[in-house]
């Protein structure tokens, strides 16, 4: 058995393999991001609550903070009691896999091609919007991977009656939407896809019967799904009944966040955030040859949804981005509220470039289709080599790149580059100067803190630095006119400033 699954899928295995070398050789490259300190500690929180009972803070309760689901970052500290960043980022990429395993299997099961599947996950791992958040994105990528695990699992047990398979499927979907609430809309993704496999199946007319034959299955993973997301909800001091249509208001609206937006060069709040702006990032910010791909499926969704799998995926997106068109949720920071949009967005482009590519004739075409499409690649691989480790920050060549587009759209929202900023001011200016300056940051100044090694001083008050390390959007915004000592750029891109106040 293991011998046929090692032959089947050996091209995975390398793929694994090189996977985990990457993770284990590079996660001390990844800096610390702005939300990374707050997740952890209410991760650490949350497991001293389950330890010792003690009485709950505001912070892990989810009626005051409505993007608190804090199971994933309990579990991250369970096994980093040091509370090291750089072990919480390997965490996260070794979690992160997950994505990839499902993904393999989905395209796998579309195709039984196993070259082709690999290539497929090469396209994934390509995407510097996704790969570029799975070190320091504990909330996204989490919710990605069990969002990805739970699409394979509908396409394996969705139409099955088993009453473990139906428990796990239901545990499965409720991990996920105790992330984030949007994991309720598997539910509807599990009835269109078992709606159209009863019509292409059995009876083109009687959905009527379909409904009556799956009432039952949908009770039993509603009761599992509902009984365990409460109970979770309980530890946090939450009635689930009573609070869950609050839930679904805080995180449509999400009152409690009110920063600032940088959107087409102006700043904007998220009242003012237009309808396009999810779209618009979905534009720029994906690999040209992807988007091509994903939007020539659509174009061709009749061919296409004869392939269970590509309808699966396809009405997933397709569902998300509707309701994002309807409720106009606050998002910012470009995707990463809908990262786990990117494996489906690419899954569904890769089986078309799969079916064109099985097609008869069209051998100039094909060759030129191929030919582009490898240009792409290599330039996006080019993009991720000159912004790494902040290759979150890619634009398409559509838009000519961060270097073109650093001044309109938010590229530095994580603030990864103020490990770079510590690391000159430790490393040239410390050195050049023979003085430990005070250092004021615009933004993670725990960041900066964590980064001295105690060869600067970080102080919390502008007043009192002589060194201020800001980000370009906060340099723009605030207008400091102080001299600057240093910039740090990534593909002509200003990602932050160092200045002198003196």
């Amino acid at each position: 058995m293991f011998s046929r699954l090692f032959k089947r899928h050996y091209l995975f295995l390398i793929f694994t393999a090189l996977y985990f070398i990457i993770a284990f050789t590079t996660y001390k490259s990844y800096s610390i991001t702005a939300d990374e300190q707050y997740r952890y500690e209410r991760g650490r929180e949350f497991l001293q609550i389950i330890k010792h009972k003690p009485t709950l803070t505001k912070h892990t309760q989810i009626y005051v903070d409505p993007d608190a689901y804090y199971i994933y970052p309990m579990l991250l500290n369970i096994f980093n009691p040091s509370f090291s960043y750089e072990t919480f980022h390997l965490e996260n990429m070794i979690f992160a896999f997950g994505t990839f395993i499902a993904f393999y299997a989905l395209v796998y099961l579309a195709t039984r091609n196993k070259k082709s599947s690999i290539a497929a996950v090469l396209m994934l791992y390509l995407s510097p919007t996704f790969s570029g958040h799975l070190a320091f994105n504990p909330i996204d990528i989490s919710f990605t991977t069990f969002y990805m695990i739970s699409l394979l699992l509908i396409y394996l047990w969705g139409e099955q009656r088993k009453m473990y398979l139906l428990v796990l499927l239901g545990i499965t979907i409720a991990l996920t939407q105790s992330i984030r609430l949007i994991g309720l809309s598997l539910y509807v993704v599990l009835g269109m896809y078992e709606l159209y496999t009863y019509i292409i199946k059995v009876d083109r007319q009687n959905w009527k019967l379909w409904l009556k034959e799956n009432s039952p299955k949908y009770f039993v993973m509603l009761a599992v799904s509902t009984a365990l997301v409460a109970s979770i909800w309980q530890l946090q001091g939450v009635n689930y009944f009573q609070q869950f249509s609050y839930q679904l208001s805080v995180n449509s609206n999400f009152n409690q966040w009110d920063n600032i937006i940088w959107y087409m060069g102006r700043y904007i709040y998220k009242d003012q955030r237009p309808w396009h702006y999810l779209f618009v990032y979905l534009t720029i910010t994906t690999p040209i040859y992807i988007l091509v791909g994903f939007l020539m499926s659509i174009l061709s969704i009749k061919e296409l949804v004869k392939n269970k799998i590509f309808f699966l995926i396809i009405s997933s997106v397709l569902l998300n981005l509707v309701l994002y068109a309807c409720i106009q949720p606050v998002i910012y920071n470009t995707l990463r509220h809908f990262s786990y949009l990117i494996p489906q967005i690419t899954m569904a482009a890769f089986l078309f470039f799969f079916e064109f590519f099985r097609t008869k004739g069209y051998k100039i075409t094909k060759k030129l289709l191929l030919a582009l499409i490898l240009i792409n690649v290599s330039f996006v691989i080019m993009d991720i080599g000159r912004l790494f480790p902040h290759q979150y920050s890619y634009f398409n060549e559509l838009v000519g790149g961060v270097s073109h587009q650093y001044k309109n759209f938010e590229t530095e929202y994580w603030g990864t580059s103020y490990k770079d900023a510590a690391e000159w001011i430790k490393n040239d200016y410390v050195k050049n100067t023979n003085i430990r300056p005070k250092v004021f940051s615009c933004a993670l100044g725990y960041a900066m803190e964590y980064y001295a090694d105690n060869k600067y001083e970080y102080t919390y008050s502008i007043g009192n630095a002589d060194i201020v390390v800001c980000d370009n959007m906060e340099y723009t915004r605030r207008g400091y006119n102080y001299k600057v000592l240093h910039v740090i750029q990534k593909d002509a891109a200003v990602l932050n400033l160092i200045m002198s106040k003196n």
